[in-house]
């Protein structure tokens, strides 16, 4: 039986088996505890106040999951609001059009950390960790964070194991978001092969490109692109720092929708130096001697406004 880690927090490790019970393992006391498919405890019902069914805090005085952006409530299957995301239904979804819906009624293969959109587990859907396993095997409190993760180590997802749940977002916000749409090319590119949401395949699968991690530093930013072919043609180099504080927005924090703007705001880049993808709206390259890094903190705040309704909290510079 394969074990999922889904989330955690500084005392538990949330995880998901392929009997699609969502059960968590506490770090300091190795409780273990089981659930039906839509958060219901199976057998005696344990203390509230503590992470629970889907990486949820229950709380004690009502009952209800706190998801971040909103409550759900288990007994009734269903968020206690609707989603935020105002155009969430549309005709190439009908399930959407239910906006309370939790996962769009399939809690066994799907989960939704933040409240907002569904994550395949084990795709690295989770936010920035009180307990820091990327770093320490260890919770704050002294207990084992996620020892119990049957994965290819004791730690959570790194570098190319957090990719596809990136390019699941970026592709998301791509297909949702005009505004988005058009930092990239042209409709007359996308015909000729030039898609952002295609690009971003290539990029995944190596077919467009090479993708690798090498650990930069703090100082170096999050992620770089340089053309490896020239003249520019349709050959680059996408380097993604490795580097990881448990504090700010490095890609192995495992922020899913910082890791979606990373990959979005460098897909900018690659359409620049890239022969007959029609540029993009974005500045390139990020830096100039004298001027500093400001266009690439324009940058960060145009991807945030475009595909991601300014939610990441990036600044106009």
């Amino acid at each position: 039986m394969r074990i999922h880690l889904v989330g955690y927090t500084t005392t538990a490790a949330v995880l998901w088996d392929d009997v699609n019970i969502v059960g968590e393992m506490s770090c300091t006391s190795g409780t273990r505890m089981s659930y039906y498919p839509y958060g219901q405890e199976i057998g005696t019902v344990t203390a509230n106040d503590t992470a629970k069914f889907g990486t949820y805090t229950r709380d004690a005085a009502t009952g209800l999951d706190y998801a971040m952006n909103r409550y759900y409530q288990s007994t009734w299957g269903r968020f206690t609001s609707p989603d935020p995301y105002r155009a969430s239904g549309g005709p190439g979804d009908p399930g959407g059009w239910n906006r309370y819906a939790y996962v769009q009624g399939d809690p066994v293969n799907y989960h939704d950390p933040k409240g907002l959109y569904t994550c395949q587990p084990g795709a690295g859907c989770f936010d920035e960790p009180d307990c820091d396993p990327l770093n320490s095997r260890w919770a704050p409190g002294g207990g084992p964070c996620i020892g119990a993760w049957a994965g290819p180590t004791n730690f959570p997802p790194v570098n190319l194991e957090l990719l596809d749940a990136a390019i699941i977002r970026a592709k998301q916000a791509l297909s949702e978001n005009e505004d988005c749409r058009n930092l990239f090319g042209n409709a007359n590119t996308w015909k000729r092969g030039f898609n952002p949401a295609s690009m971003l395949d290539q990029i995944a699968s190596g077919s467009f490109g090479n993708l690798k991690f090498e650990n930069k530093g703090p100082n170096w930013g999050t992620a770089k692109v340089t053309p490896t072919r020239l003249p520019l043609l349709s050959s680059v180099t996408i380097t993604i720092n490795s580097y990881n504080d448990g504090v700010h927005a490095f890609w192995n924090l495992g922020n899913t929708d910082f890791n979606a703007h990373t990959l979005l705001h460098e897909l900018g880049h690659i359409f620049d130096l890239t022969r007959g993808s029609g540029r993009s709206k974005l500045k390139s390259p990020d830096s100039i001697p004298i001027i500093g890094s400001k266009r690439s903190d324009w940058n960060d705040w145009k991807v945030d406004q475009a595909c991601f309704r300014g939610e990441l909290g990036f600044k106009k510079p």
